[in-house]
């Protein structure tokens, strides 16, 4: 078994020549595929300009579709007997009935396009390795029924413009995010740890290992793109993603308890354990995301307390140590930090951590 899910992460193709962050942006899709719905008498050539587009290429493989079938749903758009249920899920008519909002939006973000590449590089660079170049694409999309994704070991970010409410800081935000799992990325490769200990028929801790790498994935991208600092009452898409999580804030020991307890199970008993239903329970949007907030407490309060230098080091760790102190932190400070971890997870997060130092080193 491999551990690897299909992340919005991925790694990034790097080159060794200087440290350096450098962000650019793609519109082609959004603009073709304006040009298509608002234009009823765009002809073929105009189809297929769009239809060849590397990016409308990647959106196809992002909905497991083929052009042809793209094709007949963006024809559907102008020609209504064309219209098939199975087209709903290209978004087409969506687009087409907020044209001109979507397209004062994408104008907006043209405009704005040197402002978000020196906000996102600012928030960003510093965690670049030196003597490393991250070159970033954001390409912008419309179709479809994602925010954003990544596709295998590109290194490019694709956004679905039609999602985020006209919200520029949404847009700004989610770049920081998914573009800061890029960076963790520089520095080891946390998984293999996760597949190694697999193929030593170590199943139980390989779910755990694969499991706390997310933990601090998500946690310290959320710690580095944090929507609570969001202020703007204007940032729709913010507001509605921060609202969904906002269940945790009133349930932190439940979400703590809730994770000790999985783990556990997934450690000690691996055979009755699925891995996709368990981390869709604790990382997925529609269970209000508990990993992500637990895993952002968790690098909120050791940044607190040992100042933010510390996610610095925890990118060149692996992610059982940075549970291991966060676990030793609570215990030491218990009143200032009342989350903590159940007393069997302390000890499975502890045997863990003795089972990889019987694994080689990472370089």
């Amino acid at each position: 078994m491999r551990f690897t899910l299909i992340l919005i992460a991925s790694a990034f193709f790097l080159s060794a020549k200087c440290q350096s962050f450098q962000l650019n942006f793609d519109f082609s899709n959004a603009a073709q595929t304006l040009r298509w719905v608002t234009s009823p008498d765009a002809d073929e050539i105009e189809l297929k300009k769009l239809l060849e587009l590397p990016s409308t290429k990647a959106l196809q493989k992002k909905l497991r579709t083929d052009s042809v079938t793209m094709r007949q749903a963006l024809l559907s758009v102008h020609d209504s007997s064309l219209y098939k249920p199975e087209y709903a899920r290209f978004g087409y008519r969506l687009v087409a009935a907020r044209a001109n909002d979507l397209g004062r939006f994408l104008t907006e973000i043209k405009e704005r396009e040197d402002s978000l590449r020196f906000e996102v590089e600012k928030a960003l660079a510093h965690f670049v390795p030196k003597g490393t170049s991250l070159p970033v694409t954001v390409t912008l999309l419309l179709g479809g029924n994602s925010s954003g994704f990544t596709l295998g070991g590109d290194n490019i970010f694709y956004v679905g413009l039609q999602q985020y409410k006209n919200d520029f800081i949404g847009i700004r935000e989610t770049c920081k995010h998914e573009l800061f799992h890029n960076i963790q990325r520089l520095y080891r490769d946390h998984f293999s740890y996760s597949d190694q200990l697999d193929q030593h028929d170590k199943t139980g801790y390989a779910y755990l290992h694969f499991m706390l790498v997310h933990l601090f994935q998500e946690g310290s991208a959320e710690y580095v793109a944090d929507l609570r600092k969001v202020t703007d009452p204007n940032a729709l898409y913010v507001r509605e993603a921060r609202n969904q999580a906002a269940v945790n804030d009133y349930r932190s020991e439940e979400v703590f308890y809730l994770i000790s307890k999985m783990l556990y199970e997934a450690t000690k008993f691996p055979d009755q354990t699925k891995q996709g239903p368990l981390y869709s329970i604790l990382f997925d949007w529609n269970w209000n995301n508990p990993g992500y907030y637990a895993g952002y407490v968790m690098v909120k309060a050791l940044c607190a307390e040992y100042g933010d230098n510390r996610l610095m080091e925890y990118l060149q760790k692996d992610p059982s140590e940075f549970v291991y102190d966060y676990i030793q932190l609570t215990k030491k400070h218990p009143e200032k930090y009342p989350f903590a971890f159940t007393e069997e997870f302390e000890t499975i997060v502890n045997e863990l951590r003795e089972e990889l130092k019987k694994l080689p080193a990472q370089k």
